[in-house]
């Protein structure tokens, strides 16, 4: 065994020469040992005489040969190629640091009342634009020191006052949601998300970016383009906008305005109608609002309200005009008996009265192989 009872130790060189050896180590305890030795485990510590003259009588029941191998192995840790790395770690932390630490050269506003910022180390120069908001918040001043951190945040800053920039001139045009202004700077490519992050919160706090308010408006212009609700709701989740948001909205939407939208559309196609009777012109005005995206209570409570009235004889005359462009397209396709049936069933089918196609037919028929 190596044993000591020195009263003060520094450095402890000799204990762990002895476990590097394959000795036990048998030491006074001392606070500076505790980190080398692990009583009963790599060696044995005592406090008194007694302690240490009862430790050498039992010293023979332990497992010498395991508090052995353990005190080597601990040992190894204290090595010449450990002590090595570790001291290097230490070198190489602090020659980082002195690489990566910048120091402000200049400061300069330029016309765009932004800041140039030069900072340099040794030859290297790093320029900065940033905003009088940042360098104040940063404090820079000319011959401050700045770390590598320090500087890649200050990065970020340049590049969100990049991105603000660029995202107000997107606004000149129109206006954006928050997830459509997201992506129009992730397209630009110059950003990361959190750069991008950065300024959509700054956009968000001005209120140049504000969900609700656009879905307002988007609903107020879609809506006088003559497109229902669904539609727009269609359209609003497919810009990104959240369905909390809508519902909102929705909640003080007043369905009068839809109502007010649809009879309008109503009454421009019946207006306009040259050709389709009323069944048929009320089949394809449903169909039309549906497209636009009407819902199916305000479609058939403003065709129920609407006088779809037609004067007999304007409805008589549309059956005449349809009756000359069909017969025109089918006479020579079939012969007389076929191509009155024909005539008949597609007459019918647009809407017409039966009895008023018969009568039509009967009054201006004429049979193509007389014509021939």
């Amino acid at each position: 065994c190596f044993v000591s009872a020195s009263l003060s130790e520094t450095q402890g060189l000799t204990y762990i020469e002895a476990m590097a050896s394959g000795i036990p180590v048998i030491a006074r305890r001392d606070k500076n040992l505790e980190d080398v030795i692990q009583d009963q485990v790599n060696g044995f510590f005592f406090e008194t005489n007694e302690e240490l003259i009862e430790l050498f009588k039992n010293i023979s029941t332990y497992d010498l040969k395991t508090v052995c191998k353990n005190a080597m192995d601990n040992a190894d840790q204290y090595g010449s190629e450990k002590f090595y790395s570790r001291i290097m770690n230490v070198y190489n932390k602090v020659l980082s640091d002195h690489l990566y630490c910048y120091k402000v050269v200049s400061i300069s506003l330029d016309k765009k009342n932004m800041y140039q910022v030069a900072f340099g180390y040794d030859n290297h120069q790093v320029i900065l634009n940033l905003s009088k908001q940042v360098v104040e918040r940063y404090g820079l001043t000319v011959g401050q020191k700045v770390d590598r951190e320090e500087l890649d945040a200050l990065k970020d800053q340049e590049q969100v006052s990049l991105a603000y920039q660029q995202a107000l001139k997107y606004l000149t045009f129109k206006d954006y949601t928050y997830v459509g202004m997201q992506k129009r700077l992730m397209d630009k490519g110059k950003f990361d998300e959190i750069q991008i992050d950065m300024v959509m919160d700054i956009l968000v706090q001005k209120g140049l970016i504000d969900d609700a308010e656009y879905t307002k408006s988007y609903f107020e212009k879609r809506l006088r383009f003559g497109e229902g609700v669904n539609k727009i709701v269609h359209s609003l989740k497919k810009l990104g906008i959240a369905e909390s948001i809508i519902e909102d909205y929705l909640v003080e939407y007043k369905p009068e305005l839809e109502y007010d939208k649809a009879v309008e559309i109503i009454n421009k196609y019946y207006t306009e109608n040259t050709s389709k009777p009323q069944y048929a012109l009320i089949q394809f005005i449903k169909g039309k609002l549906f497209n636009k995206g009407f819902s199916s209570e305000i479609i058939d409570q403003a065709i129920n309200d609407f006088n779809f009235d037609m004067p007999k004889e304007h409805t008589l005359k549309l059956l005449e005009k349809e009756y000359e462009r069909v017969y025109r397209r089918y006479r020579t396709r079939y012969d007389s008996r076929l191509l009155k049936s024909k005539v008949i069933t597609f007459l019918v089918q647009k809407g017409y009265e039966y009895d008023d196609v018969i009568e039509t037919v009967m009054k201006l028929w004429e049979d193509p192989d007389d014509q021939d």
